[in-house]
């Protein structure tokens, strides 16, 4: 009775928290990934199936399947896998309570000693405000369905075990874990590190030989293989990827050098700390210094930091060998859990954005293990000296109470930000007002509003931060819209200078040359539209009305014929057509 409550108040804390997220548009690279990726639209891409995020496209395939791109499924999606998986990870910590190492605890009240820590672990982990990120920003559902079936493996795995151990026989739950655990891998990359956290887990909590051990975990280190492998021969786009995500995808990849990367990460292992105990300062697009060598101050001393941290889990355990304090297994285990899952994203393997919130979501569930862990020794210490007088679930569900309150309105006021791009980017560029991107996109977000004075001011900071080829380009269109053509010519050549092959800067430089009267020009400049982008069937009307205007007929048919091949609904071509044929 006491576990069904507990479930059904995770899903309540964790519908209020989010709530308000339902009508949110898609933001950020959701429409990339969501709104404008064709692959999703239908599944026969799907097969065979492949890819390290296989699973994660396939349900954005499904959700459009249903609904469209109507975000409120999506969202409704990732709340549903968010529910689902701070009531695994509840389980998980009741799980481990029966696990053959745990029954040492010496706990007067197991029973009660287990719901409560695995009480304040998930109560933690459904209202956390950094966990907002994953579970509000669409996209990153890869990161939450990915933490779904990696949970629901070490789940079953325990399951059969503790079974096997009090003599029950049946690998189903066995056979589901491992079924679980290839789904993680082919969700997204963060699951490679699966494997190492079952044997982590067997090792603690698990008696017998190694032989035994070796038995049980060797299938789950076999799915270690199937990230490399379908990197090294599925080279091309995965599954529900269109050429323009893969390049995203590969530009992801950071110019520092591994050990630059790896230098930066201790820094950002203490702020990701930092956020678990204290969120503030929340943003989706942090100006994170890098750092060339660990020697630096910032990385040296968050090494020393991180050290210390890891030694006192690895002494906390060590204790538990020597049949000191059992329970403390359970704590030091989720600093090692901690530090495993977030391995992959902050060890050398160097990514584009050195931190990201949405990174926390998998490892943060260790810290909370262990959290509610500590807080249940807390309260055997003041119980043996009298110092309370409640059951360990009254306590717990005390402790609940009083960190629910501050997180859950934290998070439900972060969820607030994520309502549309404006709130979104308004709210990075005030936090990051030294990085160029936030400025690009708030600017982007001013000019799609009709604001250009305001779109330009973001703009002119953005090329002041690190002028690029996205930059100049919005700048030129931004100054084409208010007139100021001269301008905006300047700027649209020296972005199609940096990328000659740049369709929709030729394409608003015709409109700028058009302006300005200079036809023959503007003539070019959308013949070179159309030859680097083919179906622009904007630009192939204009110039089908430009060469009407200069007497070229026969060309202006062969435009409109190639308009409504492309737009078979555009009337307008219809007309020009009867009107060159005349």
């Amino acid at each position: 009775m006491k576990n069904a409550l507990a479930y059904a108040t995770l899903a309540i804390l964790s519908a209020v928290v989010y709530s308000s997220i339902l009508p949110y548009p898609f933001v950020f690279d959701d429409g990339m990934y969501i709104a404008g990726n064709a692959g999703i639209r239908d599944f026969s891409g799907f097969w065979p199936p492949v890819g390290t995020r296989y699973f994660g496209y396939l349900s954005f395939a499904l959700s459009y399947s249903m609904g469209g791109l109507d975000p409120r499924g999506y969202h409704a999606v990732n709340i549903l896998i968010h529910i689902v998986n701070s009531m695994l990870v509840f389980r998980l910590v009741s799980l481990t309570f029966k696990t053959p190492f745990m029954e040492l605890s010496g706990l007067n009240d197991k029973e009660s000693a287990a719901f409560g820590a695995a009480l304040i672990a998930s109560v933690l982990f459904a209202i956390h405000p950094v966990q907002t990120q994953a579970v509000t920003y669409t996209t990153q559902r890869f990161a939450s369905l990915a933490t779904l079936f990696f949970l629901l493996s070490l789940v079953l795995y325990a399951s059969h075990r503790i079974g096997a151990e009090g003599g029950r026989k049946g690998y189903v739950k066995y056979a589901l874990a491992f079924a679980s655990a290839i789904a993680a891998q082919m969700t997204k990359e963060i699951a490679f590190t699966l494997p190492t956290v079952i044997v982590l887990y067997e090792a603690a909590f698990f008696g017998g030989g190694f032989r035994k051990r070796a038995v049980s975990t060797a299938p789950f280190m076999l799915t270690m293989l199937i990230i490399p492998f379908t990197l090294l021969v599925y080279a091309g786009p995965d599954h529900g990827v269109s050429e323009l995500i893969r390049e995203k995808q590969i530009q992801e990849l950071s110019d520092l050098s591994p050990y630059q990367y790896l230098s930066t990460q201790f820094r950002v292992v203490v702020t990701y700390l930092r956020l678990v105990i204290l969120p503030v300062g929340q943003n989706l697009d942090y100006d994170y210094p890098k750092f060339t060598s660990v020697l630096e101050p910032g990385p040296l001393l968050s090494l020393f930091f991180l050290l210390c941290f890891a030694a006192v889990a690895v002494v906390a355990y060590a204790r538990t060998r020597m049949g000191r304090a059992p329970l403390a297994a359970l704590s030091a285990a989720g600093v090692f859990w901690f530090f495993i899952t977030l391995s992959i994203e902050s060890s050398v393997i160097p990514i584009q954005d050195v931190i990201f919130e949405h990174r926390l979501y998998l490892p943060s569930i260790g810290l909370f293990v262990s959290f509610g862990a500590f807080m249940i020794c807390l309260f055997e210490y003041l119980k043996k000296r009298s110092l309370v007088k409640a059951s360990a679930t009254v306590f717990a569900i005390v402790v609940a109470i009083i960190l629910a309150i501050p997180y859950g309105a934290a998070a439900y006021r972060r969820n607030l930000v994520w309502q549309d791009e404006f709130t979104l980017w308004t709210d990075v560029a005030r936090k990051s007002p030294g990085k160029t991107r936030p400025h690009n996109n708030l600017g982007d977000v001013y000019f799609r509003m009709g604001r250009y004075g305001e779109a330009i001011e973001e703009f002119e900071k953005a090329r002041g931060l690190k002028p690029d080829v996205k930059t100049f380009f919005n700048l030129g269109s931004a100054y084409y819209k208010v007139g100021r053509y001269e301008e905006a010519e300047a700027e649209l050549k020296t972005a199609i200078g940096l990328k000659p092959d740049f369709a929709d800067a030729h394409y608003n430089l015709a409109s700028t040359l058009r302006a300005l009267g200079r036809m023959d020009e503007a003539v070019s400049e959308l013949e070179k539209t159309v030859t680097f982008q083919p179906d622009k069937w904007r630009a192939r009307y204009n110039l089908a009305l430009a060469y009407q205007s200069m007497g070229r007929l026969s060309d202006a048919k062969r435009e409109f014929e190639a308009v409504i091949s492309i737009n078979p609904g555009f009337q307008e071509a219809y007309q020009g057509i009867e009107e060159v044929g005349r």
